[in-house]
């Protein structure tokens, strides 16, 4: 019934922790019920769990047109959304590391701030389009831990033929235009406006 018992084993030496305990209809049958992940202390980590760190770059890698699972683990990064200027939906949020950035959608509203450090545990969640977007789709709220607040991303700088050539690398990351032009419109939220 163990949150953590999906969770792959460590390898090598290790102290374990935990309450002696039997259960068996007859023969003898020891046990030791473990209390949580903090109880298994050194060994190595075989590659699963929750504890083990995937880059945005491979949980995108992983889709290849129709949906899937993240692996075990977690991402980490810098929201580049902003919640309180209601650039996106309350559900959604963008987040970047080194360079390459993903759309996550909640299960619930959510409040996270432009600049947040977030770790979120992605495995099993699913990874999908939405409208031809890439993202991390119904991520329980509870999966996220916020690491750090007020932390700013340097845009990458591109033209729009670099964009052009390579759009689905920039999807969901934070980009600087050079030499662009806005037209076809006269506001932001105007029908019909773009970029060339």
């Amino acid at each position: 019934y163990a949150s953590f018992a999906n969770t792959s084993l460590k390898s090598g030496e290790l102290d374990l922790v935990g309450i002696v305990s039997e259960y068996s209809p007859s023969a003898f049958t020891p046990q030791l019920n473990l209390r949580n992940l903090d109880d298994v202390i050194g060994g190595t980590n075989t590659g699963g769990g929750d504890d083990v760190k995937q880059s945005i770059q491979d949980i995108k890698a992983k889709f290849t047109g129709t949906a899937t699972t993240a692996p075990q683990g977690y991402i980490q990064g810098v929201v580049i959304s902003d919640y309180s200027n209601k650039n996106i939906t309350t559900k959604n949020l963008v987040i970047q590391s080194e360079g390459y950035g993903i759309t996550v959608r909640f299960t619930a509203d959510h409040a996270y701030a432009l600049g947040a450090e977030l770790k979120i545990k992605v495995s099993g969640v699913e990874i999908s389009e939405f409208n031809k977007l890439l993202q991390l789709n119904n991520v329980p709220n509870a999966n996220v831990t916020v690491v750090g607040t007020g932390n700013t991303v340097v845009p990458k700088e591109i033209t729009i033929s670099d964009l052009k050539a390579d759009f689905e690398r920039y999807e969901s990351t934070l980009v600087t235009i050079k030499g662009g032009t806005i037209s076809g419109g006269t506001s932001y939220g105007a029908t019909g406006v773009k970029l060339t």
